[in-house]
């Protein structure tokens, strides 16, 4: 997936490490990337993009490791179901288009119960934060920093300016907490646990 950090001047597109994909694939199958590259190392089912300069006007030769790549525009991505592809993995813009992705993800679990694994910068300081992210069913803050990839250059980065958070958004809480407790701190929504007590 491409990120979209920011640092003023600099290159802003970056993609999720391998390291930073291990506990997605000791979840499950990533059956939809849908905000992904033809540089992506993110092996999926279906991978979609929504930044046509990665393409040009042409969906681009298929690649090895990702038999289903589509290109579709930013509002192709967000007027598209995400039901019905199994596990979506979203690593999404980290610019303007961010909150757009964060409604979408909320969107897709609470209408059409779409499972959702989304690598994001923790800002637990920001309202976007507590108006999406809350409504996660489980989050992990990782600990220490990610060193994405360059999506130019095809190497990592420095460790990134913020922490990162997986947020978990689908019906298998316990598989996440078994999948993502080794690598950060694992928390449940206050909802899932006074449900359980």
């Amino acid at each position: 997936m491409s990120n979209l950090i920011e640092e003023p001047g600099e290159n802003k597109d970056w993609c999720t490490p391998k390291v930073a994909l291990d506990p997605v694939y000791e979840f499950g199958e990533i059956g939809l990337d849908p905000c992904s590259n033809m540089k992506s190392i993110v092996y999926a089912k279906n991978h979609w993009t929504i930044d046509s300069k990665f393409f040009g006007s042409k969906t681009p030769d298929v690649r090895e490791n990702m038999p289903n790549f589509e290109a579709k525009t930013a509002s192709d991505t967000f007027a598209a179901s995400w039901a019905g592809y199994g596990l979506v993995y979203v690593n999404p813009p980290y610019g303007d288009e961010s909150e757009a992705f964060f409604s979408k993800m909320v969107y897709e679990y609470t209408q059409n119960l779409t499972e959702i694994i989304a690598l994001v910068p923790t800002r637990s300081d920001t309202k976007r934060w507590h108006k999406y992210a809350a409504k996660a069913v489980a989050q992990c803050n990782r600990k220490g920093r990610i060193k994405f990839i360059d999506y130019q250059t095809g190497s990592e980065k420095a460790g990134a300016k913020f922490p990162s958070t997986y947020l978990y958004y689908g019906l298998r809480p316990m598989r996440f907490y078994d999948a993502f407790s080794k690598i950060g701190d694992v928390r449940f929504s206050a909802e899932l646990v006074l449900k359980n007590i």
